[in-house]
């Protein structure tokens, strides 16, 4: 098996991410199995898909949330029901792939600057070491470390060494991505920093009236 850097990785995944997103695209246009198929998934048998609009290797960058600077959209595929109703589509390489790459500190900021909202310090003292930025973080493995040799390669605490360490800030994270779970999948998955809401590619690609 091929390993990669980080660097060479997400290049790697980038791109057959967008291998994918073609795929999915030519069916969603094609076959009217693949649109009944996602019909059902979201509860909207009886309606049709009219259009859809994707990224991939043609997205640009929208405004973000960040002065001054711009990002990518987060969304590779919008799909737009007869209904009026549309969905955001976030596609994976696979199951084990990424959902969204960022550091510690860009999410922090990002997502409070999303969403109006303040990370307690508490939080943000348990996202770093969960993340892996804290500067005490390799100390922290070397004692209370229950998988040390993965802890150590991706120099970060895994959910029970973060236990083992400190139980307080363990239930503090997980209430608090309990309580922000909404938020944290539309950032996730949708928004990211963009700050614009028209994050459109390209013209949309009009379907054939197949009904359900």
């Amino acid at each position: 098996m091929e390993k990669r850097d980080r660097a060479s990785g997400w290049k790697h995944a980038k791109l057959t991410g967008h291998e994918n997103e073609s795929t999915i695209e030519y069916l969603m246009e094609t076959s009217p199995e693949y649109q009944k198929m996602f019909l059902s998934k979201v509860g909207k048998e009886g309606t049709a898909i009219t259009h859809i609009d994707v990224g991939g290797l043609c997205e640009k960058d929208v405004e973000c949330v960040f002065p001054g600077e711009k990002t990518k959209s987060k969304t590779d595929m919008h799909i737009f029901l007869n209904d009026g109703s549309k969905y955001n589509i976030s596609i994976k390489k696979s199951l084990g792939g990424q959902v969204y790459l960022i550091t510690d500190s860009r999410f922090i900021a990002g997502f409070e600057a999303q969403y109006k909202k303040t990370i307690p310090e508490d939080v943000k003292r348990a996202i770093q070491l969960f993340w892996g930025s804290a500067a005490d973080t390799v100390a922290l493995i070397d004692t209370y470390g229950t998988q040390k040799k993965y802890e150590y390669h991706k120099n970060r605490l895994v959910a029970d060494t973060l236990y083992a360490y400190n139980k307080s800030l363990y239930h503090i994270l997980i209430d608090w991505f309990i309580e922000n779970c909404y938020d944290l999948v539309d950032f996730c998955f949708s928004k990211v920093c963009s700050s614009s809401k028209n994050v459109s590619k390209r013209s949309p690609k009009r379907l054939a009236p197949w009904s359900t």
